[in-house]
């Protein structure tokens, strides 16, 4: 019985084609779906759609606001295929994006094709109303708010609609959004504006989310909001408060500094966290800026960063507690008797120094200090290495306070590589023991 053999595509299996031409672009599909009858539902095979002016018009053609009606009718007609009967067995549709200068105006249009793409499981969304906005990184325009398309946020409340990735430019997202959308794991939002409701639908219905951009202003508050996280939000430049009367603790992780707007207005926010990747600019933020964002601040914790030299004394004046990592920067004793210097009532200071010391800068620091610190009472350092450095850190806090009470050394493991030895901490345990003076030292 002789094989039979495959000499053409069109004699493979037609599960086998369809998975071959799923990795097919529109215009490709289009042509090849044209050779043949046997081929009409070949739009259906693709796993991935997009339209844009290069899938749709070539590399050559510059589409503009004249081009919208070709546009258009160009996508539904791929649309109207799409619907044809498929070669085998339908390929679940992936991803599907829209590119194209489109606003309000087209809005009928332009939620058939999110709800064509919703309807047939779309895992990744993208709707980007503005392409020269991603594409030359144009961040200076949002559109009004009257031409705005607003994304219809009502055909996600449907049941077997689970996206994961929503990518929108130039749309406004989270009005009329009143059901949890617990599959939705990345969304990004550019060249536009939030409202407050907006940002509370957000927040309350997209509850796993991983990753969130927000556009550059966004305005939050709330009477009940007492717990605010701002985590790797990119696009952001601004934050305004609209209420902030129950507000406590505001949590911020972004690569630069921004703005924000009114809360300094918070009567309750006392606790504050930060983690800036802009080194530049957060010295200078934290010496002359920070205290008149947060006036209320009484518990600060700094992530990944080192305190500023132009600190002046007093500067936070209502600060408490203190925590300081300082991640990959190097500290200097300097720095760290301006901190103490500039924070007149704080109580507790929990500080992670790195294994790096700034000498250089320390020249005027001579050891010991006289007692000047009426307040601090609680001291602790952690991964401590047991070097030199470290240990005229330590004493220099102990001696810096006049009413110390209790002073907490965690070590780093013995088999660390920064750490100095046995001999080193037996060393460093005895000197702080004779400067704390039969008080409580905890090392561990």
């Amino acid at each position: 019985m002789s094989k039979q053999t495959t000499r053409t595509i069109e004699d493979l299996p037609e599960d086998v084609l369809s998975i071959i031409m799923s990795k097919f672009s529109i215009k490709e599909g289009l042509r090849a779906s044209l050779t043949c009858k046997q081929w009409l539902g070949l739009p259906t095979c693709l796993s991935e759609i997009t339209f844009d002016t290069l899938t749709m018009a070539g590399d050559d053609t510059q589409l503009g606001e004249a081009d919208r009606d070709l546009f258009i009718e160009r996508v539904n007609r791929f649309l109207e295929q799409y619907g044809q009967p498929p070669l085998s067995g339908r390929m679940p549709l992936s991803a599907f994006r829209i590119a194209f200068w489109l606003d309000r105006d087209s809005a009928a249009v332009i939620s058939s094709w999110v709800r064509f793409a919703l309807s047939n499981g779309v895992r990744v969304l993208e709707v980007v109303l503005k392409p020269d906005y991603t594409e030359n990184g144009r961040h200076d325009c949002v559109v009004p708010d009257e031409e705005i398309y607003a994304f219809p946020c009502d055909l996600l409340n449907r049941p077997q609609i689970a996206p994961e990735t929503l990518w929108l430019v130039s749309c406004a997202f989270g009005r009329n959004l009143n059901t949890k959308l617990t599959s939705l794991k990345q969304l990004d939002l550019w060249s536009t504006t939030l409202t407050e409701a907006d940002t509370r639908n957000i927040l309350t219905y997209c509850t796993s989310l991983s990753r969130l951009t927000l556009p550059e202003k966004l305005i939050v508050g709330g009477s009940c909001l007492a717990y605010f996280r701002v985590q790797w939000c990119k696009g952001v430049s601004e934050i305004e408060l609209s209420d902030g009367s129950a507000l406590k603790c505001f949590v911020y992780q972004g690569e630069f500094i921004i703005k924000f707007t009114k809360f300094c207005e918070a009567p309750k926010l006392t606790e504050i966290h930060f983690n800036m990747r802009d080194f530049e600019w957060v010295g200078f933020y934290i010496s002359q800026v920070l205290h008149l964002d947060f006036p209320a601040m009484q518990n600060l914790t700094l992530y990944g960063t080192r305190p500023p030299l132009s600190l002046r004394p007093g500067a936070f004046r209502r600060l408490e507690v203190l925590k300081l990592f300082y991640g990959n920067w190097p500290f200097s004793l300097l720095a760290v008797l301006k901190l103490l210097q500039a924070c007149p009532v704080l109580r507790c200071f929990e500080m992670v120094p790195s294994f790096r010391c700034e000498g250089g800068k320390d020249v005027n620091v001579r050891l010991p200090i006289e007692a000047f610190h009426n307040s601090l009472q609680m001291v602790e350092i952690r991964d401590f290495s047991c070097s030199k450095e470290q240990v005229e850190l330590v004493s220099m806090i102990i001696q810096a306070s006049a009413v110390i009470e209790q002073v907490t050394i965690i070590c780093v493991r013995k088999d660390h590589k920064k750490f100095q030895g046995i001999q080193k901490m037996k060393l460093a345990k005895s000197i702080f023991l004779k400067l704390m003076q039969g008080r409580t030292l905890i090392f561990n």
